[in-house]
């Protein structure tokens, strides 16, 4: 860091991060980010040392909530992920179409980091024995929420960059993303660890999901860290980003 601050040309442009807006975009995506990928890729390690070597190895990989938790197949585990991108896909479109418009920026990201946050945390309460529904539609509605974020930071964040420092820009924030996502998976498997996931037995759902629950409920406590980057953004700063409401177009009169 210190050599890329005296360097002319830097590789890593850390001066961005003097622009406010830049800097609170980047921190909202990187927390974003962090909640995100967290929620999804939680694993945890467990090596049977004392167990028979293929049984040893079979506990090597403990999969994902959905397996460990509900009992899913792997293949089922994967297909229940399908709503939180359908959330994404369909949260991005009202994001970019509607709500960035009205809201205008700050109130957009606050809005988006609460609407994914919550449900995150309702992951936490979901009974492991309820029907599979629940879970699809908390899914669903993460994606739907981290898709107005997703939207919001990547329209107001570059409102104030050069031209010129644009590209520089561009991959900082892009890094910071990426690393938020290499730090959710790691936060959340630790809080696995740290709590201890049992291993299902003959197909049947372990325990009562435990570990998973406080994954969920970190990942969502570091997701509302969120909220104080957003708030200090000023609609003003981000003006040009925010596109003008259409004119409605005038009623044809009736022919008599």
């Amino acid at each position: 860091m210190v050599v890329e601050l005296r360097s002319r040309a830097p590789l890593i442009d850390i001066r961005l991060f003097q622009d406010r807006l830049f800097r609170s975009g980047s921190v909202v995506m990187a927390l974003e980010s962090v909640a995100f990928l967290g929620v999804i890729y939680a694993r945890h390690r467990k090596v049977g040392r004392n167990l028979p070597r293929s049984r040893g190895r079979e506990l090597q990989t403990v999969s994902l909530y959905l397996q460990d938790g509900l009992g899913l197949s792997p293949l089922a585990s994967g297909l229940s992920i399908l709503p939180q991108a359908l959330g994404v896909m369909t949260g991005s479109q009202v994001a970019s179409r509607l709500l960035y418009r009205r809201l205008g920026p700050r109130r957009h990201l606050v809005v988006g980091v609460l609407g994914s946050s919550l449900p995150m945390a309702l992951l936490a309460v979901l009974s492991v024995h309820g029907p599979l529904w629940q879970v699809w539609v908390t899914l669903y509605l993460v994606g739907f929420g981290v898709g107005q974020v997703f939207v919001a930071t990547q329209a107001a964040s570059f409102a104030t960059v050069s031209a010129a420092a644009s590209g520089r820009a561009a991959t900082l924030f892009n890094a910071g993303r990426r690393l938020g996502g290499a730090v959710g998976i790691a936060v959340a498997t630790t809080a696995l660890v740290l709590v201890g996931v049992d291993s299902p037995a003959d197909g049947q759902p372990a325990g009562d999901g435990a570990a998973y629950r406080v994954g969920f409920l970190v990942v969502a406590a570091v997701n509302l860290l969120a909220l104080r980057a957003a708030w200090v953004v000023r609609d003003a700063d981000a003006a040009s980003t925010i596109p003008e409401a259409r004119p409605r177009r005038p009623r044809r009169a009736r022919s008599g």
